[in-house]
């Protein structure tokens, strides 16, 4: 079941990446033009924010991760031990360790790590005799579930790139906020030079030379707000060397180099991605991870 591999590699990458940053929680209300909006909120943060200033990981401990990190409250109890939901997960697909943080870690990436030149995409799905328990399960771990805008305004909405599904979906979720009362000043689109597969990255007309293009087809073919239109940059990452493609933290940087103005930031990424993204959230140091459910 190619949605179980999914919820399995993300786990897997949050566990590995979760000592890097730290979030808080809450929920707030939305005001504009009079009306009062209630957003729910679960790990969004409502303050300024420069990025690039290596202020992340600062909260690093030895044998488990920091307080607050998004959805880490239901990775771990209040001592900062596993859960006992995640230690469900682990004995349901029967991973041996010893309770330990460094155990845990040690046996998933031995059992679900994925290799460096391997897309998602191409891995075999996994058998699952109990797909709905699996489910709950990881819903149990804030896996599944929409997390939305805890404020009015920000100076960046940011929406991370992906196949031409999750695009869509995103470009959605974000014109959803916006209807909500969400409002920024500049939308920033982090893509880059990954080739467009068949059957994965298909949008209307022939298929898109690389991702750059299919998003930026999709923003013009979709119905968005106009307003985006003056405010929208496409930041095209480059390729590494050796390399299929750039990552997340490759097109940030891309963006960084071209010395935006420090300031709050709305990331739209989707389930089961929140966790792995908000743990690669180094460079801009703790801005809120959004998406629609899974």
């Amino acid at each position: 079941m190619r949605r179980l591999l999914l919820l399995f590699l993300l786990l897997f990458s949050f566990l590995v990446s979760a000592q890097e940053v730290s979030h808080l929680k809450g929920s707030s209300s939305c005001v504009r033009s009079g009306s009062l909006r209630r957003v729910n909120s679960q790990g969004a943060i409502d303050e300024e924010q420069s990025f690039g200033d290596g202020a992340a990981g600062r909260d690093k401990e030895m044998g488990k991760p920091p307080e607050r990190i998004r959805g880490e409250a239901a990775l771990t109890d209040e001592r900062g031990h596993p859960s006992s939901d995640l230690l469900k997960v682990l004995t349901t697909f029967d991973v041996c360790h010893d309770g330990s943080w460094d155990s845990i870690i040690e046996t998933t990436q031995k059992r679900w790590i994925r290799r460096e030149d391997v897309e998602l995409w191409e891995i075999p799905p996994k058998d699952d005799p109990d797909p709905r328990k699996t489910y709950d399960l990881f819903t149990q771990l804030e896996m599944t579930q929409a997390i939305h805008a805890k404020r009015c305004d920000y100076d960046y909405a940011i929406v991370l790139g992906a196949s031409a599904e999750p695009v869509r979906q995103r470009y959605q979720f974000l014109k959803e906020e916006w209807e909500r009362g969400v409002r920024f000043n500049k939308l920033i689109v982090l893509t880059g030079d990954r080739p467009c597969v068949p059957g994965l990255d298909d949008i209307e007309g022939p298929l898109p030379q690389n991702e750059t293009e299919m998003m930026k087809r999709l923003f013009k073919q979709m119905d968005l707000p106009a307003e985006w239109d003056a405010i929208v940059l496409f930041v095209d990452a480059p390729k590494r060397p050796g390399m299929r493609r750039p990552d997340t933290i490759d097109t940030y940087r891309k963006w960084l180099a071209m010395d935006p103005k420090p300031g709050s930031c709305l990331i739209i990424s989707s389930q089961p991605f929140i966790f792995r993204q908000t743990s690669a959230d180094v460079k801009l140091n703790s801005c809120p991870f959004l998406g629609s459910r899974l």
